[in-house]
């Protein structure tokens, strides 16, 4: 990699970054309302979700994770496996899973340009 590379890397990682962390969900855990994901006013990047474990069981919306944009809404029922990315500046809340059997286990991360 030549110096240019490397001074371009370092001041890109100066004003952007990637922040991450692993939660998990029972049936007892409330789901969120919607929301964008925001840092000091910065709603460039995307979010990146990844679906470690799903509880089974699941009835109607449960466990899913829906989305705004005006007056559209889209939901999605995530599968073990699967890898949703989406940008920061869209409205998304996820939808408790009270009858659910067993934890939601997901790693996300915030990629902030």
């Amino acid at each position: 990699m030549s110096i240019s590379h490397r001074a371009y890397l370092r001041s890109y990682v100066k004003t952007s970054g990637i922040t991450g962390f692993v939660l998990k969900h029972n049936p007892e855990s409330n789901g969120t309302k919607f929301h964008i994901h925001c840092q000091n006013g910065n709603t460039n990047g995307y979010v990146c979700i990844y679906y470690i474990k799903i509880p089974n069981e699941l009835s109607g919306d449960e466990g899913a994770i829906a989305f705004k944009a005006k007056t559209d809404k889209l939901t999605i029922y995530p599968e073990h496996g699967s890898l949703i990315v989406f940008p920061r500046k869209l409205s998304h809340c996820t939808i408790p899973f009270p009858n659910g059997k067993g934890e939601r286990l997901i790693v996300t991360a915030d990629v902030i340009l």
